[in-house]
């Protein structure tokens, strides 16, 4: 059997601490790599997911949000009812949109701010040659389009609300709810590109939610399932080499222009077999094929390798990577705004290693900063009311990248 995930059990209701463990490291790997896109090299995304294979930081989020939601929310289903849970839930999305307006407005504002800054950021709204910025805020606002780094957040506004629908139906039939979600993934790829399906209001959109709906759901069906067993995944060996195989060609792809550089190959069919950069089938805004497969083979390795020991979860190092994973959707927000304060200190030191490393650590000691003032403030509260669902706050904060 795998090691079961890492239970903090300090509060009347546990919380995985390993789950806020990884959302908060993926939330970290987000912001170095949009720090990274801002900046104009590619330095740190050679060592982040994004440059190490065929998935990033946006599928591992996106999966780990949807475990959360089926850990948790299938045990609220059975105690409170559906109805309760829809209204949580629509509750919940609203909270998002408005995380994702209040970015947007700032966004807005910082683009037209009077300082010196990049050219990207000073059209951050995409403004077309024949368009107002109210109108470009506006459309902003009914999502039609978004700003660079928080079309994830449109994504999580609009998903969350069937999610709750589908997670009661699964208790009926997990393999019909998987069979429907399949189905309407392979709908929206571009070989099949099923009109009813793609509607335009999402042609503009960079995660595109008929597709991306599915790594969400696989998370929370598995998430669901730890909640209702309350046994970890058991192990299997061929699951584990299918595993490593498709991580190993994932690694040799994200590293396909360094390889035929040293063995001075240039020939693209060489590398053709690893490198479908052009394909459909690793293309993010419809979550190419290629992306969920190497998520879940590391989803699979990760969970394999979790530490047993439960003194690991209790580390002190990784209780502001943990912070971050709890508070994510203000993290999120806040690192977004810091990519792009970012442009101004790029724009006057230029984008030189030491300058994007110096401006990498900052940024993110700030956002620990703020995880670790923003979970005092929550075990304040907890203390002061003394209410399990304060102590928890376990609904799955949206936050991503792009």
């Amino acid at each position: 059997m795998a090691a079961a995930p890492a239970i903090e059990t300090s509060s009347p209701a546990p919380r995985l601490v390993a789950i806020d463990f990884f959302r908060g490291l993926s939330l970290i790997f987000v912001l170095l790599n949009h720090l990274d896109w801002a900046a104009g090299p590619t330095l740190i995304r050679r060592v982040t997911p994004v440059g190490l294979g065929y998935s990033d930081a946006a599928e591992a989020f996106v999966f780990l949000s949807g475990l959360t939601f089926g850990w948790v929310y299938s045990a609220r289903i059975l105690r409170d009812g559906l109805k309760r849970n829809i209204t949580k839930v629509l509750s919940r999305s609203l909270q998002i949109y408005a995380g994702y307006v209040v970015t947007l407005l700032l966004i807005a504002a910082f683009s037209v701010a009077p300082v010196s800054m990049a050219d990207w950021t000073r059209n951050a709204l995409r403004i077309g040659d024949d368009e107002s910025f109210s109108g470009a805020v506006l459309r902003g606002l009914m999502m039609e389009t978004s700003p660079f780094g928080i079309g994830i957040l449109a994504l999580y506004v609009v998903l969350l609300p069937g999610m709750v629908l589908l997670l009661a139906a699964a208790r009926r039939s997990r393999l019909v709810v998987l069979a429907v979600s399949l189905a309407t993934y392979i709908a929206v790829q571009p070989p099949v590109n099923w009109t009813i399906v793609n509607p335009s209001w999402f042609s503009g959109w960079s995660f595109h939610p008929f597709a991306w709906q599915f790594l969400f759901l696989v998370g929370m069906l598995i998430g669901e399932r730890l909640q209702r067993t309350q046994t970890p995944l058991p192990r299997n060996r061929t699951r584990a080499a299918l595993s490593v195989a498709v991580v190993l060609c994932g690694f040799l792809y994200g590293l396909r222009r360094d390889a035929a550089m040293l063995t001075g190959t240039s020939d693209h069919v060489v590398w053709q077999w690893i490198d479908p950069s052009e394909s459909w089938l690793i293309a993010k805004p419809r979550l190419g094929p290629f992306r969920v497969v190497h998520l879940l083979a590391l989803a699979c390795l990760a969970a394999s390798l979790l530490p047993v020991a439960s003194r690991f979860w209790q580390a002190r190092w990784i209780k502001p990577v943990v912070a971050t994973g709890r508070h994510s959707l203000t993290i999120y927000c806040f690192g977004t705004l810091l990519v792009y304060a970012s442009s101004v200190p790029f724009y006057w030191f230029g984008s030189d290693p030491a300058v994007v490393i110096i401006v990498a650590v900052d940024a993110c000691l700030l956002q620990f900063a703020l995880a670790g003032w923003l979970e005092r403030r929550r075990q304040t509260r907890t203390s002061d009311a003394r209410l399990p669902e304060g102590a928890l706050n376990p609904a799955p904060d949206a936050a991503g990248t792009s």
